[in-house]
């Protein structure tokens, strides 16, 4: 078979898993080394040569390590703190070291060996951890950034092992420029010399050229080139000067142009990195080695993930958001079969011993989507025994959160901070709502807390959570994530507390709308269908008759009418806009309809959309009169309440009709309804008469039903 023709053969049998693996939501990398295994020796032995995808797979790798060096973002360990760094640098050393009596057995007493897989068993996928937080929507997570920061410290350990591996590992009398002993620090020195230009130099000279994306691809490709070809002629493998290559980029604000242009040619050609690293494996000698696969994956999918978790446990976060950083790191890293490939091809590692840790690698990737899918399950399952590791240790998460601030008893309690919880939150303060924002996310918090928000620490999942926070006086409970399975256990917690308010939950499709209606939600939150039809507002309707005045010294302004607006519910001819400020109101529209010319006794409402005509500085004062907030005291007429009361014999109202007791205008509140010897009547006529003991549901202002409450002896506690 031509060579051209296996690699056709190839691709075509890749595409086919990939599709499988679609189905099955199993990541592609495993997938490739699968396919590597079919046409290989021990499958289809489709390839009969490695040359071509062995220089396919090199360039791809590269291209992996250089978009991962742009994606390194220092500053994300100063958003954890140097606990992390030590956290990180701890589960590196540890995990290596209790590796090192399991891969004993299978070392044959040689010390390349024994650091080789060892190192391997170490590290965790970057691409499988970063997919699976990203499509959990946790990457700004406290968990999330947990997970990131080790991947990250982890990814600079393997560049050093690079380092290490290239100086020390080769065979014996191989020519180098540099002596094994220097060989490390100056790699060292290289990486922390390009780094220093790249975020000195590099950016104000690509921002000369940054109008033509394609001079700025070739430029970055044409750097990694060059860093790559240093390193080897240093002795240094080329990969690392990729990498480094990358990370000079990394400071720079064109770091997501390059890679979105780089991120489809390293997918096609890091396919075939792991299509050799498969096709490499020959099971006909892995009889032996059986053995040490199992241990292998027993070692990745509950030792490693056992280590990481104590060791942020004992660094004083919470059991849960241990775990939950932990998770995504199970599968073997992309890099451990990159070291082995290097090992083997510098004679370190036999076949066996590399197809060994290949076998065990695509092992944990097909495992591990099975284990995170059921993330919280594991949670719930394992809690008695995860929270025993919480006591008697310091919470980190609490101290850090200890600075904010006890908020006063809210009438509105928003649970998750994100960018829509923390606008939430804004736009109630503006309204004179009293709000409280919870979050298990410490940075959050203080985000949250810097911007004026009252805030409580506390994970939405624990029900320990609810018996602290002051759900006496509020009306509201707000779900402001976009996890529904969490959000329908926030409702059924707060049902568990007898809590007897109003629950509003956050829907992203219509799909988790209907679910979360059926589960009891009393309003359901579409933040994007919402913002869609303000969006499709703004652009149509009474801006489209604008038209242009020429020399005319008049212009045309369009105000949308926030709905803490002080002239909402006003009419056009109470505001006297053009008399007070010169401008004139040509135009209104309101949920999708147009009315031109509008008369005086026009009301307006919150959203409504003014086509305002007058000179500019007519406009600017008819735009600051239309949309200063009102007084607080406005808001407080609106507060109502319920309230369930039982008539005593000495009421002043029973054996009257409503008609005769005038409730309505002597105790400024309303009959709703009347539960009588367990008949319920509702919404009762003038005719009606009370009787004593009747129950009656009366609504009203706050201060209207506390007084009417007060005035009988036998009564309920208020309705929420």
């Amino acid at each position: 078979m031509g060579e051209l023709l296996q690699i056709a053969a190839v691709l075509a049998l890749a595409v086919a898993f990939g599709m499988l693996a679609a189905l099955l939501r199993q990541p592609l990398i495993g997938i490739f080394v699968l396919t590597g295994i079919v046409v290989g020796p021990s499958g289809l032995r489709i390839i009969s040569s490695h040359s071509q995808f062995e220089l396919l797979g090199s360039i791809g790798i590269s291209l992996l390590l250089f978009i991962g060096g742009l994606k390194l973002d220092i500053r994300l360990l100063r958003r954890v703190g140097r606990g992390l760094v030590w956290a990180g640098a701890a589960q590196v050393v540890g995990t290596a070291l209790l590796a090192l009596p399991l891969v004993a057995p299978f070392a044959g007493g040689q010390p390349m060996v024994f650091a080789v897989l060892a190192l391997a068993l170490t590290f965790s996928s970057t691409v499988v951890g970063l997919k699976v937080l990203a499509d959990r929507n946790e990457l700004d997570s406290l968990p999330g950034v947990l997970a990131m920061g080790i991947l990250l410290i982890q990814d600079f350990a393997v560049v050093l092992i690079l380092i290490w591996l290239d100086v020390l590992a080769m065979p014996t009398g191989h020519a180098r420029p540099l002596p094994p002993w220097l060989g490390v620090p100056a790699g060292a020195g290289l990486l922390a010399a390009l780094f220093g230009i790249g975020t000195l130099y590099l950016p104000p000279f690509l921002r000369r050229f940054a109008r033509t994306p394609e001079f700025l691809t070739l430029f970055a490709i044409t750097w990694a080139t060059l860093l790559a070809a240093l390193c080897e002629t240093l002795g240094l493998s080329k990969e690392l000067g990729a990498f480094v290559a990358g990370l000079t980029f990394a400071a720079s604000p064109f770091k997501d142009t390059i890679s979105s242009r780089l991120a489809p040619l390293r997918d096609f050609l890091i396919l075939f990195f792991f299509l050799d690293v498969g096709a490499r494996v020959e099971f006909g000698l892995l009889g032996g080695q059986l053995v040490a696969v199992g241990l292998y994956l027993g070692f990745t999918l509950l030792l490693k993930p056992a280590i990481i978790f104590g060791i942020l446990a004992r660094s004083g976060y919470s059991a849960r958001t241990s775990l939950m950083s932990t998770l995504p790191l199970l599968p073997m890293s992309e890099f451990s079969f990159l070291l082995a490939a290097n090992a083997m091809r510098a004679g370190i590692l036999q076949p066996t011993d590399a197809g060994a840790l290949t076998l065990a690698g695509l092992a944990s990737f097909f495992v591990s989507p099975f284990v995170l899918n059921r993330a919280e399950e594991i949670y719930r399952f394992c809690r008695p025994w995860l929270e025993r590791s919480e006591k008697g240790r310091k919470d980190r998460e609490s101290t850090l959160a200890t600075h904010i601030a006890a908020p006063t008893p809210p009438e509105i309690i928003v649970i998750g901070l994100g960018e829509y919880g923390i606008r939430l939150c804004e736009f109630l303060l503006r309204r004179g709502k009293s709000v409280l924002g919870v979050d298990f996310n410490p940075d959050v918090l203080a985000a949250a807390a810097a911007r004026g928000i009252p805030v409580h620490y506390g994970d939405a999942e624990d029900d320990g959570l609810y018996n602290h926070l002051p759900l006496e006086k509020a009306r509201w409970v707000v779900a402001a994530f976009r996890s529904s399975p969490l959000a329908q256990t926030v409702l059924g917690l707060l049902k568990a507390c007898d809590w007897h308010g109003r629950v509003a939950l956050r829907a992203d499709n219509d799909e988790v709308a209907r679910l979360l209606e059926e589960a009891g939600a009393h309003v359901v939150l579409r933040p994007y269908s919402d913002a869609a039809e303000l969006a499709a507002d703004s652009i149509t309707e009474s801006s489209d008759i604008v038209f242009h005045l020429g020399r005319w010294p008049m212009a045309f302004r369009e105000v949308r009418l926030p709905s803490h607006a002080g002239t909402v519910g006003q009419s056009l001819a109470a505001l006297q806009l053009r008399s007070t400020t010169g401008a004139s109101v040509l135009a209104i529209s309101r949920a999708g309809r147009t009315t031109l010319d509008p008369p005086g006794d026009f009301i307006l409402y919150p959203n409504d959309r003014l086509l305002l005509m007058g000179a500019p500085h007519a406009l600017d004062a008819a735009e600051e009169a239309l949309t200063n907030p009102a007084p607080s005291s406005v808001e407080s007429e609106f507060q109502f309440d319920v309230a369930e009361i039982r008539l005593p014999a000495n009421s002043p109202v029973v054996h009257e009709t409503l008609e005769q007791s005038r409730i309505r205008q002597t105790y400024g509140v309303t009959v709703a309804a009347v539960l009588r010897e367990g008949r319920w009547t509702i919404n009762p006529g003038g005719s009606f008469s009370l009787l004593p003991n009747d129950y009656v549901l009366v609504v009203g202002p706050a201060d209207k039903v506390e007084a009417f409450r007060l005035l009988h002896t036998r009564t309920t506690q208020p309705l929420r």
